[in-house]
């Protein structure tokens, strides 16, 4: 049996059971539905189009394993980047949240770039434009809960630590987005 959100379909009722309006609104939403695969499917082609080389699988590291790893460069973070953190003398698990924290601004940081970017391209289809925007917007609305849990985090560590509140002062500073 076919479901469609709550249409008669969805009740076994079948298509003589619906009215012509019925009917017209389904038909509606089927071609709606069309209009969005192909448009996602011309965001893919014109994604493919100035693609330079194939995206591959992306793999995340704990921090212990970018350190078991070996170089941070290799990661495309800097070691200047963490150096700050490195050199607070905090407890290792609240310097790993923190650093975690700085990765997430920074994929941030990118996603924000790449909107203002997809916004000011005036070569781009609006439709595709718009597929874009809601894509990154998603992605965003993602890392955005994804900090805020990281935050929390911190805050539980640092309970379990026992920081006094000048370290903890500190590890607020280093946690805040550079300026």
């Amino acid at each position: 049996m076919t479901v469609i959100g709550n249409s008669p379909l969805a009740y076994g009722l079948g298509d003589s059971a619906m009215s012509p309006n019925s009917r017209a609104a389904l038909a509606a939403d089927k071609a709606g539905a069309a209009q969005q695969d192909n448009n996602q499917a011309k965001a893919a082609d014109q994604d493919q189009e100035k693609a330079t080389a194939p995206e591959g699988v992306k793999v995340s590291l704990s921090e212990e394993g970018k350190q078991k790893a070996g170089d941070p460069v290799m990661f495309g973070v800097s070691s200047e980047e963490y150096g700050d953190i490195e050199e607070s003398g905090l407890p290792g698990k609240t310097q790993s949240m923190l650093k975690n924290i700085r990765d997430l601004q920074r994929k941030m940081a990118q996603l924000r770039a790449e909107l203002e970017k997809i916004r000011n391209d005036k070569d781009l289809d609006p439709e595709i434009a718009q597929i874009k925007i809601a894509n990154v917007t998603a992605a965003l609305s993602g890392l955005s809960a994804a900090l805020v849990k990281a935050n929390g985090a911190l805050e539980k560590v640092m309970d379990q630590d026992n920081l006094r509140p000048d370290a903890r002062r500190l590890a607020q500073q280093l946690a805040s987005p550079p300026r």
